[in-house]
């Protein structure tokens, strides 16, 4: 960098003394010229942030001070992108999932020579590397010094969690120094390389006079930058005086900056609302749908006494996004209340999204029933020929051959159907066994999977199944009529085409190579999760903001809500590679830091609003009581003095909405209302969930909305990363370990050879030897111990020998037995009678003794189940004794943690419990509601479910309440 300037930081008198000296600033340079101010270049920490900015400067400027024009305000990202597009191609930046892809193939380029990790590198891992890299590197530090640290700081070798760290070390510095060879052999630049790209290229600023609002706007690589930038004269840091010690602001300075302290902006401190209550400075609500509630009787108090500002001057300050974006809808959109805010929708909740997982389901298993029959009828796609009539009447003719499947057995359908003439039928009165119908839907299902049978093949590059994809789009997607949601569906489908192109560049850049269907799915899957959408949602009302945003809003009124604990202040997400002692020399705040820093940002908040402001928390998060913020205490520093108290009585009258009402008894529902969408209720009845899994059943039981995400649409559970074993690897091993053992064991005689005490030890023997083989051997002296025990201690497979040594002789022994079964009940769940359902599985073993009575086992690694949530053991027995025709049966679970037989037989509950579990099903009911509210801690889906939102009452509103305008 050739002299960079200097920069300059301003501090101010709080967010108001920021915004009065930027306005004195502008008003300074359009002395210069009306056109002077298009040399300022305004960044702002957000999208939120600039709007509000943008609408404080429009009443601050062009009505009051007469200018004709703005300065632009943008994020550093945008502006930065702005100036790569300035380079005309000299500069190109690289779009994330090529990124993504080339830190991938360095990561396994570097395992293979001879640096290996101590992990498994799993979904997700690269992107915390890359989040890792850029933190380091944008602070000003380089990976190499930070490699000489930690490996100087974890020289112990007779230490194993030291020599991890260092062998973690040594495989990051090797897997990034490839990934940055091969971003420069590309020509290609991302975050940490941009900066410099542009200067060696000397791209121009459009901008001479850069200023920067606030402590986190930037980072010191970018400020580095900025300060070098060719024709950028100066670079102006405005921050709160308050935050001079801001661990961001901390960061900025370290390298020098000439301060100036700006004279104070005199304004008196706002007034608090405050409930009548003695002592008490916030309000109070059971969850965050009563807050948002509290708030509108809130504004519909001021707008009754004549002091409510004006409505685009009002501010609800919420701590995160969500919920509270989802739920403000609801509530402000109910009680008549003009709102806007800056919205962010995945594209993976997408209905879009959901179709594409079906034509994938139908490429991987293309002559199963439900893949073809979900796919034929889902809306998004039109297929000619194909109605519903054809499809009912192929289900029928499935039916009567009892649901036969397979290449060979469609085949002979389809022959058949082409062999008999056709039937016509009156228009409109086709009958269900119409033998052309029949033929219409075989021929387009024999097309789509010889259409789509190159997407299959594992030795087809990424390329051509994306091609494939397109093909499909392009000749079956239906064009939306004019009663659907075209923007949205369009959005989504742009969306999808973009991330096919980037993934399509990654194929071409990194050179075509065979890839499995299965892991195009998971690529497709991970980019389609990342991407989100960004809108504006309503250009008038009050703001529901985010607090990094409110600071640069002009408001007259702020309400702030969450005021509890974990969200003011916010949970960190520490770093998952390195301990916070280390990282703190390299850019990373230590938890005290973090937490004086977010506290002086909430004090400064306190007082962004002109006139008033108020605070709200609720009492309950997932029906557990919650625990006050500690920034409630500086709050007290409003004196007595500077409060206004609100009656109760008042707001406590006031109903506003329809919803309010109906809880509140004041009204009786309207009947003739009519019904909207219900969150977790599917409006359309899905295909029957057959053959039904007891598995799959079971995860209903424990969750719906998990079922629904992942076997309706096929969405991929984020894994745990452990260090060790996952239980879902011991679980399989285990599985394994028991599956050979009983089928050596058994293999030696013409019968199964019951266990004794003369024989216990050779068993013994026989399993550890066969759990030496499946086990990695590093995880020997811990896992053989947990399976053969210890001195006093009972290990789980010697549990399993012992419980056998106290059966009968059996005759005969299935392990891992697969079994489908059209199982006949007494009633359906519709009342049919009788009922016949088809049930698959896999039962881990079957006994069965001398008297002929069957035996059903299932293993469990993890506790002993409930039985509200389990019917696998039950349902099996069910099955297998249709199947054996045996009249009596035991079903067993064996909790290999809780070393306990857990016997169930109450076969009825199970019936009653598949009923029911079928209709739910097939109505399409699958609310966010666990069996547990625990379960949601280890929830892959968590980011998808929005389950505060949907367990609140949403039945349709009829508006009873004067709007505020």
């Amino acid at each position: 960098m050739d002299n960079p300037i200097t920069p300059v930081l301003t501090l101010c008198d709080g967010w108001k003394g920021v915004q009065a000296h930027l306005l004195h600033s502008l008003t300074t340079t359009l002395a210069h010229g009306p056109l002077a101010i298009r040399n300022v270049l305004i960044l702002v920490p957000t999208t939120a942030a600039g709007h509000v900015l943008e609408l404080a400067l429009e009443h601050d400027l062009l009505k009051n001070r007469a200018a004709t024009i703005l300065p632009s305000i943008a994020t550093i990202h945008v502006f930065l992108e702005d100036m790569a597009s300035r380079s005309l191609g000299k500069v190109t930046n690289i779009d994330p999932l090529l990124r993504q892809a080339i830190l991938e193939k360095s990561l396994g380029e570097a395992a293979e020579s001879g640096f290996p990790p101590p992990f498994l590198i799993r979904r997700g891992l690269p992107r915390r590397i890359l989040s890792l890299y850029d933190h380091m590197c944008l602070a000003g530090h380089t990976v190499d010094a930070f490699a000489q640290r930690a490996l100087e700081e974890f020289n112990a070798p007779d230490d194993a969690g030291a020599e991890r760290m260092a062998q973690q070390t040594r495989f990051l510095v090797e897997s990034l120094t490839r990934y940055r060879t091969l971003l420069t052999s590309l020509q290609l630049n991302d975050a940490v390389t941009l900066h410099q790209s542009l200067l060696d290229h000397g791209v121009r600023s459009p901008y001479s006079h850069i200023l920067v609002l606030g402590p986190e706007t930037i980072r010191p690589g970018d400020l580095a930058y900025l300060t070098a930038a060719p024709a950028v004269e100066t670079v102006e840091i405005i921050a709160p005086a308050s935050m001079e010690k801001h661990s961001s602001l901390r960061a900025l300075t370290k390298h020098g900056t000439s301060t100036m302290t700006h004279a104070k902006f005199s304004t008196p401190s706002p007034i608090l609302f405050t409930p009548d209550a003695d002592d008490e400075v916030v309000f109070t609500a059971r969850d965050r749908e009563e807050v948002l509630i509290s708030i509108t009787k809130l504004l519909k108090v001021l707008a009754k006494n004549g002091t409510l500002p004006e409505i685009n001057r009002i501010a609800v300050v919420v701590p995160t996004p969500l919920p509270y974006l989802y739920l403000a809808k609801q509530v402000f959109g109910q009680a008549g209340i003009p709102y806007q805010l800056q919205d962010g929708f995945p594209l993976a909740t997408e209905p879009y999204l959901a179709a594409i997982d079906l034509l994938f389901d139908f490429i991987e298993h293309p002559t199963e029933y439900s893949p073809s029959f979900q796919l034929l009828l889902n809306p998004f796609f039109e297929f000619p020929g194909v109605s519903e009539h054809a499809l009912v009447a192929l289900e029928t003719e499935l039916q009567t051959r009892n649901n036969i499947h397979g290449n060979e057995a469609w085949a002979r359908m389809r022959n058949r159907s082409r062999q008999q003439p056709v039937q016509l039928g009156i228009p409109g009165l086709e009958g269900h066994n119409h033998s052309g119908l029949v033929q219409n839907v075989l021929e387009t299902i024999h097309t789509l999977e010889h259409t789509l049978t190159p997407m299959a093949a594992p030795t087809t590059p990424m390329t051509t199944k994306i091609n494939g994809m397109r093909d499909f789009l392009t000749r079956y997607e239906r064009t939306t009529s004019p009663h659907d949601d075209a923007p949205r569906h369009n959005r989504a489908r742009g969306a999808l085409l973009t991330i096919l192109d980037q993934l399509e560049n990654v194929d071409r850049v990194l050179g075509e190579s065979p890839v499995e269907f299965h892991t195009f799915r998971k690529t497709l899957h991970d980019a389609v999760q990342s991407h989100t959408f960004s809108e504006r949602t309503g250009d008038n009302g009050i703001h529901i903001i985010d607090a990094r945003s409110a600071a640069l809003g002009m408001f007259d009124l702020v309400i702030l809500v969450g005021l509890n604990e974990g969200e003011w202040p916010s949970r960190r997400d520490h770093n998952i590679f390195y301990p916070q002692w280390l990282l703190q020399d390299f850019g990373w705040p230590s938890d005290f830091d973090s937490l004086s820093s977010e506290r002086i940002a909430f004090k400064e908040l306190i007082r962004v609003s002109r006139r008033h402001v108020a605070v709200f928390r609720h009492q309950l998060e997932e029906d557990a009581p919650t625990i006050s913020s500690p920034f409630l205490e500086d709050i007290e520093d409003l004196t007595a003095a500077h409060t206004q108290h609100i009656p109760a009585r008042a707001m406590n009258a006031l109903v506003t909405s329809r919803n309010h009402a109906l809880r509140s008894g004041l009204v009786q529902p309207d009947r003739s209302v009519p019904k909207r969408p219900t969150p977790g209720i599917l409006e359309q009845r899905l295909p029957k969930p057959e053959p039904v899994s007891a598995t799959a059943f079971e995860l209903y039981l424990r969750c719906p909305f998990k079922y629904y995400a992942k076997y309706i649409l096929h969405l991929d559970e984020e894994d745990e990363i452990h260090m060790g074993f996952s239980p879902l690897q011991r679980g399989r091993i285990v599985h394994e370990i028991l599956k050979e053992g009983f089928q050596q064991w058994d293999a030696t005689a013409d019968v199964p050879q019951p266990y004794t005490e003369e024989n216990y030890d050779q068993a013994v023997s026989l399993f550890r030897r066969i759990a030496k083989e499946k086990i990695p051997r590093k995880y020997h002296s811990i896992e053989l111990a947990r399976l053969f025990g210890s001195h006093g201690h009972v290990g789980a497979i010697e549990w399993v020998l012992r419980q056998e040594m106290t059966r009968g002789p059996v005759a005969k022994r299935f392990v891992e037995h697969p079994f489908r079964t059209n199982l006949r009940l007494e009633y359906g769940p519709n009342g049919e009678s009788p009922w016949h359902v088809d049930i698959k599985g896999r039962v881990d073993r079957v006994d069965i003794d001398l008297a002929g009575r069957i035996h059903v086992f299932d293993y469990k690694t993890g506790k002993a189940p409930e039985s509200k949530v389990t019917l696998q053991v039950p349902l099996y027995a069910m099955c297998l004794a249709q199947d054996f025709s045996a009249e009596t049966t035991q079903a067993t679970y064996l909790s290999l943690r809780d070393r306990k037989a857990v016997r169930r037989d109450d076969y009825e509950k199970t019936a009653t419990q598949l009923r029911e579990t079928y209709r739910l099903i097939s109505e399409g009911h699958f609310p966010p509601r666990p069996y547990q509210d625990h379960l949601c801690n280890s929830c892959g889906y968590i980011g998808l479910c929005r389950k505060e939102i949907s367990e609140t009452a949403l039945p349709t509103e009829v508006q009873e309440v004067k709007p505020i305008t």
